[in-house]
């Protein structure tokens, strides 16, 4: 690391953060990296923002409009196995809180891999994930670690089979292909830890 002038107050700031940026790494080694919500934005997508009472986001969703027609037309149309589940707005609801909030989930319960869950012969190159309520199933890919684009939604009794799912994997690797300039990259891997930490 280059030595720094102990006398600073001499020093412009610029010449300042010039000096700590050359004893850091060289110009050419920094490289701008858009935020992974503005690149969410620049895509179109929309930022689930319901209320988390005061505590600040631990993860994140994002909604594209295919997704967000579905919630508004089907959700509400989806009738509940279990009444003590609460309808199926409500799940959502239940479900878009405790992932934003940070709280801890288990895999193939709340959330799992679908490449994995369903026996893909590909790689998991995928990434396409699939969250899970008692009677909806939310289908997206992970951009960053804690971030989830939700794309497409169905209802649980509608998937009985493992090829059930096939298309929504097609379709989640069709519509993120259709971002690649916006949001080029996705996580690859099938483990939790790969794509969410939780907030304790």
């Amino acid at each position: 690391m280059a030595n720094l002038p102990t006398n600073t107050k001499q020093l412009s700031q610029r010449v300042r953060r010039k000096m700590m940026l050359e004893a850091v790494a060289s110009p050419c080694d920094l490289t701008y990296k858009a935020s992974v919500d503005q690149a969410c934005t620049a895509a179109n997508l929309e930022k689930y923002t319901g209320s988390l009472y005061g505590r600040c986001e631990w993860r994140y969703v994002y909604g594209s409009k295919d997704f967000i027609a579905w919630a508004n037309a089907q959700l509400p149309g989806i009738v509940p196995e279990r009444v003590e589940s609460g309808t199926a707005a409500e799940q959502l609801e239940a479900e878009f809180y405790g992932f934003r909030d940070g709280l801890g989930l288990a895999y193939g319960t709340d959330i799992r891999c679908l490449e994995t869950a369903v026996g893909c012969l590909e790689p998991l190159e995928l990434g396409v994930w699939e969250l899970k309520t008692p009677d909806i199933r939310l289908f997206g890919w992970f951009p960053d670690v804690n971030y989830f684009v939700v794309h497409s939604g169905a209802e649980k009794r509608k998937l009985p089979l493992k090829r059930d799912y096939a298309p929504f994997i097609a379709e989640i690797v069709r519509f993120r292909q259709s971002l690649v300039s916006f949001l080029p990259n996705h996580i690859i891997g099938g483990r939790l830890s790969d794509v969410i930490s939780n907030r304790s």
